[in-house]
């Protein structure tokens, strides 16, 4: 990877950061989508320079804690849609047709 293409990546990758941290307390989807576009950069970068970086052991633990905080967020996208179709699916059979009030 040449010089200057890693620089602008690193410059787009801090701009999304910049975006995401902003952003998130306006809008949690626009700043999901920053988050989104920052590991995807984070991760391009990480394998473009695999061989060229070593990770300190006390950074490993924020990464670490990167990682379940990503994950976490996946998992919860996940479980919140079963979560609201078994709401619409209970309120449906249980009290008629309540569904009205759980729109998805």
């Amino acid at each position: 990877m040449s010089q200057a293409t890693q620089q602008h990546l690193i410059k787009a990758l801090a701009i999304s950061a910049t975006g995401m941290v902003c952003l998130t307390r306006i809008s949690m989807a626009l700043g999901e989508v920053f988050n989104g576009i920052v590991l995807l950069l984070g991760i391009i970068l990480f394998y473009q320079m695999r061989k060229e970086i070593e990770i300190p052991e006390e950074v490993k633990g924020y990464v670490r804690a990167y990682l379940i905080f990503v994950l976490s967020t996946f998992l919860l996208h996940y479980w919140e849609a079963i979560f609201l179709k078994a709401c619409m699916s209970f309120c449906k059979c249980g009290f008629g047709d309540l569904s009205c009030f759980f729109q998805s």
